[in-house]
């Protein structure tokens, strides 16, 4: 595929760094037969002819694309835009980082991956706390023909196990969130390894990553293993039922209590107090077991229903101030820290 400038903009934005204080990491590099972005931590090549060999600042290649023209090419030195030029002050290529292909770091292939829609979905769990690196990305563990990833927050962990991956080698790692979160719109990929970096070589475009040298937690061991009581429910309808409440919740806590004695739902806006402003709705499902008073942030609780693609989802719990497991089939659970309730 010979990529567009259009289509080549909008990938390159997902990596390059607008904000950097270096001007080349601002840039699309073209050394005549492909055009590289990076932003030290992931590089893309693509592959595009011309006889510009330079970096061409992002910047001006939007300015020229805002206004939608008909054609649009890269020359020697101006962009040829509906019978115009627009000359621009390149950066030089020899100051453009060097992929870790061009670093002479050996890359040993391990496989083909096609699932990276499954990554992408195991984003919306990551972290955003910088000081907290190891919770960056999405964690993979593959042996023996099976994948199994993980991805957490501290208030929910995602899991799921036994994905198909006929590899060639053990792996295990931390994929940045930042750049799995795209990935998926490419297609299947030959991946390679190296210590440092991940690559994956689609058909027409080659995607490297550093992985995260970070150790991931255990989280095997915060997943309980016993409960006293469960709901068997209908997704889609909790999902409803959690989003209306929502709606009602505290707009900074986003608090919710869940009482499956009397299989309600209730939602408060502590600024107005429990007596004037209190939302309640029944709730879908069944209980088995003991039932419980407990309290849920209503938006990570939508986002983990919204994560899963089972009819019917189960929820185990102990008490109000341990994880909830919500599993929606036999290798994929979910856990949701609680709400510490007031007396």
């Amino acid at each position: 595929m010979q990529y567009t400038l259009r289509t080549m903009a909008a990938i390159a934005s997902k990596v390059a760094n607008v904000k950097s204080r270096l001007p080349i990491l601002r840039g699309i590099a073209f050394d005549g037969k492909q055009a590289m972005v990076t932003d030290l931590e992931t590089y893309i090549t693509f592959p595009f002819i011309t006889a510009f060999r330079g970096v061409l600042p992002i910047s001006i290649l939007k300015k020229a694309l805002k206004g939608k023209p008909k054609a649009i090419t890269l020359e020697t030195d101006h962009l040829a835009i509906d019978g115009g030029k627009l000359h621009f002050e390149a950066l030089p290529l020899d100051d453009f980082p060097l992929s870790p292909d061009a670093q002479s770091k050996r890359f040993k292939p391990i496989g083909i991956w096609d699932n990276f829609k499954q990554l992408a979905a195991m984003t919306a769990y990551v972290s955003k706390d910088e000081l907290k690196p190891s919770l960056l990305g999405v964690y993979i563990h593959q042996a023996k023909g099976a994948i199994e990833t993980a991805a957490t927050d501290g208030h929910r962990l995602r899991v799921v196990k036994n994905v198909p991956a006929d590899w060639r080698r053990e792996f295990e790692g931390i994929l940045p969130a930042t750049t799995m979160r795209w990935l998926d719109k490419f297609g299947p990929a030959e991946v390679s390894l190296n210590d440092t970096y991940i690559r994956f070589a689609f058909a027409d475009l080659t995607v490297t990553v550093r992985l995260i040298d970070e150790r991931y937690p255990d989280y095997a061991s915060v997943i309980p293993k016993d409960f006293t009581g469960s709901m068997e429910f209908d997704r889609v309808e909790m999902l409803a039922a959690v989003e209306k409440a929502l709606a009602f919740a505290d707009t900074t806590t986003k608090q919710g209590e869940i009482n499956t004695g009397d299989m309600q739902i209730t939602a408060t806006d502590q600024k107005y107090g429990p007596h004037e402003y209190q939302w309640e709705a029944i709730l879908p499902g069944t209980r088995q077991g003991e039932p419980i008073l407990i309290g849920f942030n209503l938006a990570y609780l939508a986002t983990v229903l919204k994560g899963m693609e089972a009819e019917t989802v189960a929820w185990q719990y102990n008490s109000p101030i341990s994880a909830g497991v919500f599993t929606d089939g036999p290798d994929s659970s979910t856990l949701l820290m609680p709400f510490r309730l007031n007396d």
